[in-house]
């Protein structure tokens, strides 16, 4: 899926492009951003009112796997918290690894989180965000091809 929201950067000395994640992100958001070299997925998140404290995450096309089994490693534990009656009216964070937790509170359920933003919370949200690793695997390679052409275009001319 192509998306009309690629962004070119840095052209024409170290061509970029980024696209948006096609998932949510609490008070933040998601870029796969290509160069001719290699891929990445990077997170901005920002503080509560959306000004101060950002925080930049960047997960490298070669960790995508393992982040994505650390979220699903952390939705089976969110799920099997959320159904246990003995921590109904509890508040608990668990941290799964490399940022990524599971907030469960009485009041509210954050479910998994990134750095204190919500990822995912139910099981739709979780196929979504699963969908969208699923799409940075197949279009991160295209993008990085796209960069290449455009240096090759470029020396062309």
């Amino acid at each position: 899926m192509t998306s009309i929201f690629r962004t070119l950067l840095g052209w024409p000395d170290s061509p970029k492009i980024q696209e948006p994640l096609p998932h949510p992100i609490e008070r933040g958001t998601a870029n796969l951003i290509a160069s001719p070299k290699n891929w990445h997925l990077e997170f901005m998140l920002f503080g509560p009112d959306r000004r101060y404290n950002a925080t930049i995450i960047r997960w490298e096309s070669g960790e995508l796997k393992r982040m994505g089994e650390l979220c699903e490693k952390a939705w089976d534990r969110f799920k099997l918290l959320k159904s246990d009656r003995r921590t109904k009216n509890s508040s608990i964070q668990s941290d799964i690894g490399e940022g990524i937790s599971v907030y469960l509170n009485y009041a509210s359920q954050k479910g998994v989180t990134l750095g204190f933003h919500q990822l995912f919370v139910d099981e739709q949200s979780f196929k979504s965000f699963q969908k969208a690793m699923r799409w940075c695997d197949v279009e991160g390679p295209k993008m990085v091809n796209f960069c290449r052409e455009m240096i090759r275009g470029q020396n062309k001319g």
